[in-house]
């Protein structure tokens, strides 16, 4: 027991003593944190490394009743830090499996700020490219998009994909995304960024009728964007150039985006429905917003977060929230989009609740277009 510190793994429990050298003297990615430990309970070390400022996501670990569980949680996401998942005691290896690849896969969108803080390593790492590499890799062509399936959850068709950005530097790998999404926007190339992941999805839409045919396209737009008042005609005509019909492409914004600056946003956002785009609320739950409030907004869908997904099948409070989410966005006419299926329980769930769409692992993980071809084909043999 105590607290995993991971990125390579340290292992070990963790004291006042030996905290402060841990947090200052690693670059860590995730803490898995037990919530009860000797010496310093888990609300302590929360509260410890919301002062310094720690950019690790955790992983909350406790026996304790869900309703303990979640009030951590929730301190935790207060005090702006990450929480990739909650693990109930004891905890089987599938289920830290599940937790590792469900943050070893962290999808490439828009920092949405709704209580997670994204790992951003301190100017000069030699670890991670400047923001001069992804300038010079947007310049020239050095990113990609991955697409994660989205399926009707009561006929088990595909229905669309989510196009997620990647950048494989060459000499130092993959890059997360939640490093290079918040490094484009300070240093003011998320626009740049924006417009190349466009242009590489309906390039990919454009020459891939077979895959893409009758399928809705999501891709994200930060916050930075919407105080740009030009960006519905970029958007739109580049999906015209390429002779695509605007109702198959779906934006996807945050919560808390919208709450951040709402008159630019409904100026924005009511003119890309205009032109015939589909509007989600992206991440919906983990921000401050009713979606009665959001409705001012013309969305067509909401996404439930994942985090929500993720244990609802055993934490009564989330399945609360989440039908309550659904039989609201069913009375206002909003399509309802679950991320972060990752078990055949939470379909099940999902599908007596009249959930309508479900994204996660367990249809498909991200994939490039290649490899998404065969498993649409492979998805499309078994139906």
């Amino acid at each position: 027991t105590g607290a995993a510190m991971a990125k390579g793994f340290v292992v070990g429990s963790v004291t006042k003593s030996n905290l402060f050298p841990l947090v200052y003297n690693s670059s860590l990615d995730v803490i898995f944190l037990d919530l009860a430990m000797p010496g310093m309970d888990g609300v302590e070390i929360i509260r410890f490394l919301a002062k310094k400022e720690s950019a690790a996501g955790l992983v909350l670990m406790s026996g304790h009743e869900d309703t303990v569980l979640q009030a951590v949680r929730d301190l935790a996401i207060d005090h702006g830090l990450a929480v990739h998942g909650i693990l109930r005691k004891p905890i089987t290896s599938g289920e830290l499996a599940t937790v590792l690849d469900s943050i070893a896969d962290t999808e490439a969108k828009a920092p949405s700020n709704g209580g997670r803080v994204d790992f951003l390593p301190q100017a000069g790492s030699d670890e991670l490219p400047s923001a001069a590499d992804l300038e010079m890799a947007i310049d020239n062509g050095g990113l990609s998009v991955a697409y994660q399936p989205q399926i009707d959850i009561a006929s088990n068709r595909i229905v669309g994909f989510e196009g997620l950005a990647r950048w494989r530097h060459p000499e130092k790998g993959a890059i997360p995304p939640g490093y290079f999404i918040p490094l484009a926007e300070e240093y003011d190339l998320i626009d740049g960024l924006t417009a190349y992941i466009v242009d590489f999805v309906t390039d990919d839409v454009k020459n891939n009728p077979d895959v893409f045919e009758n399928m809705k396209i999501s891709v994200n737009i930060s916050e930075k964007l919407l105080s740009n008042l030009t960006l519905p005609e970029n958007i739109v005509s580049n999906i015209l150039s390429k002779n695509l019909s605007t109702k198959d492409f779906t934006f996807e914004i945050t919560e808390n985006t919208i709450t951040s600056n709402p008159k630019l946003a409904l100026d924005v956002l009511t003119r890309l429905r205009l032109k015939g785009v589909t509007l989600s609320i992206d991440d919906f739950g983990i921000g401050h917003s009713s979606l009665s409030r959001l409705r001012k907004i013309p969305f067509n869908e909401i996404k439930i977060d994942k985090s929500f997904i993720a244990n609802f099948d055993y934490d009564i409070e989330n399945r609360i929230i989440v039908e309550n989410t659904i039989s609201l966005a069913k009375k206002l006419s909003l399509t309802v989009v679950a991320e972060g299926i990752e078990k055949r329980i939470h379909l099940d769930l999902l599908k007596s609740l009249g959930c309508d769409v479900g994204q996660g692992f367990y249809f498909g993980r991200p994939m490039d277009v290649d490899g998404l071809s065969t498993w649409v084909t492979a998805w499309r043999e078994g139906e």
